[in-house]
């Protein structure tokens, strides 16, 4: 009868010594960023998709998820295009990183006919603070305005007439204060509901004063810097010490 309960107890002991979540490395800083592609309105053409990317800081890590994507193919239907997509990344940065910089991700709206071509409906960009929050927004998308042109409508309208353009100075880059190489030649074309969720999570320092609380005012103040896994070490031996001592039964 005791050997059984001696072998629960150590059946226990181990199961409840398994890490069953995960946590960030020591001195970093971990995001999880959900952003949640809902609808569009306003496009000139239909079967519209929407491609984004996704710019993070420099030092940081991705973990899990991607940095770019795109949704399903939408038809229209009362006005609007759902989407419903969502896309998820995970990434850590050093904790005395400026978490005042931003992420920033950029959206591209095409659409693709029956015959292939592609044509680019606008751009939308969205700026995510470093912080646990949820918002929901809507992105006014930007085209560029040339294409009022008699000509460059016909070629949209034959050929596809997309063409590659640089995001990053298109929306303005982060290092420059030009707005964007394009200059006020824009217009709008249509707009995004977007939703978007960041959790964060970090492994605080865990001060201990040695001495006791009144060490300080004798001058015996030392601060040791604790980390989660010995706090959970230091738990753990502590437990089984006062099993062995008071012979627990579960």
């Amino acid at each position: 009868d005791n050997l059984i309960n001696k072998l629960m107890r150590l059946t226990l002991r181990e199961e409840l010594s398994k890490d069953h979540f995960s946590y960030p490395n020591n001195h970093q800083l971990q995001f999880l960023i959900l952003l949640e592609i809902k609808s569009g309105v306003g496009f000139s053409y239909d079967n519209t998709h929407v491609r984004f990317k996704i710019d993070l800081p420099i030092e940081a890590k991705i973990t899990d998820g991607f940095i770019d994507g795109s949704t399903h193919s939408s038809k229209q239907t009362n006005g609007t295009w759902q989407y419903a997509h969502c896309h998820e990344i995970c990434f850590e940065i050093p904790e005395n990183h400026d978490i005042d910089e931003n992420v920033r991700v950029y959206f591209e709206v095409i659409s693709i006919d029956s015959w292939k071509r592609e044509r680019l409906l606008g751009n939308a960009c969205l700026d995510i603070k470093l912080m646990s929050q949820l918002v929901e927004t809507t992105l006014t998308c930007l085209k560029i305005a040339n294409n009022n042109n008699f000509y460059d409508k016909l070629e949209a309208f034959l050929v596809g007439g997309r063409r590659e353009i640089n995001l990053e100075e298109f929306f303005g880059s982060k290092e420059n204060s030009l707005l964007n190489r394009y200059g006020s030649s824009t217009e709008r074309s249509g707009e995004l509901d977007i939703k978007c969720q960041v959790v964060q999570q970090h492994r605080p320092q865990i001060i201990q004063l040695a001495g006791g609380p009144n060490a300080k005012k004798h001058g015996k103040f030392r601060a040791n810097v604790i980390t989660i896994e010995e706090l959970l070490s230091s738990y753990q031996r502590a437990r089984e010490r006062l099993e062995d001592i008071v012979n627990l039964k579960y």
